[in-house]
């Protein structure tokens, strides 16, 4: 449920007369549903994992939901993190923290942790989430509160990225190089020297845009210039046969 932010939800003013407190102003909001019941499950079965894996589950075993996060410092040019945080909630109480430094001229500056580690989410920002939620909870007395079961929602044959697997080519026969070359194929250069035929039938061989040359005429063939052939761009240059069967 979206709800707007705001910061008071009433003010009371004293009476003057009986010097009891009465709601003199409220912020009257009323939430609406933003997200899929279903889907919000779904999310919230992974992000219980989170407290535990960092290492900052809850007192007394509260259920939470948290996701941690970091910016790196310079555009990551340095290795090093400039923002981390850490967002999560129980039923009842939903919060941030984040952690950043700044010089005295507000330019932002790496952020390490006392022993000089690169910060990230899951270590200065989930303690002090993990304090602040323990004890938050505790101050209002909160019941410890289960989150939706898990629904399974969404495509199991949709990829990671939610699109539709590419449809599966199937190869061609005698096809080598992982099917780079096939037969027929106009793809790639070849060039092709015909075979000097005894009878004078020699064949230029040329794949793709590659040139098959035909063989030299053989005894008492004519010679026949070279003449475009299909299969791509190859030219053949006949052999001693005629018409020419380079190709």
């Amino acid at each position: 449920m979206y709800n707007k932010a705001h910061f008071v939800i009433k003010v009371e003013k004293r009476d003057p007369k009986t010097g009891a407190f009465k709601p003199y102003h409220s912020e009257q909001t009323k939430g609406r549903q933003a997200f899929s019941r279903d889907v919000v499950a779904a999310i919230d079965n992974v992000l219980q994992k989170i407290p535990a894996h960092n290492g900052e589950a809850l007192q007394n075993g509260r259920h939470a939901i948290a996701k941690t996060g970091t910016w790196e410092y310079k555009d990551g040019k340095t290795g090093e993190n400039g923002d981390a945080w850490t967002i999560g909630a129980t039923r009842q109480i939903a919060a941030s923290v984040w952690v950043g430094n700044y010089d005295k001229n507000n330019n932002p500056l790496p952020i390490k942790t006392a022993d000089g580690r690169n910060m990230s989410g899951g270590s200065v920002p989930a303690a002090v989430w993990k304090r602040f939620m323990d004890l938050a909870s505790a101050a209002i007395n909160a019941p410890n509160e289960e989150f939706l079961p898990n629904v399974r929602v969404g495509d199991p044959n949709m990829k990671g990225n939610g699109l539709a697997p590419l449809p599966t080519e199937q190869p061609q026969q005698n096809c080598i190089l992982g099917g780079l070359i096939c037969p027929g194929d106009n793809g790639g250069n070849g060039n092709g020297n015909g075979n000097n035929g005894g009878n004078g039938n020699g064949n230029g061989n040329g794949n793709g845009n590659g040139n098959g040359n035909g063989g030299n005429p053989g005894p008492g063939g004519p010679t026949v210039a070279p003449t475009p052939r299909d299969g791509g761009n190859d030219t053949g240059g006949g052999g001693g046969a005629f018409p020419p069967s380079g190709g």
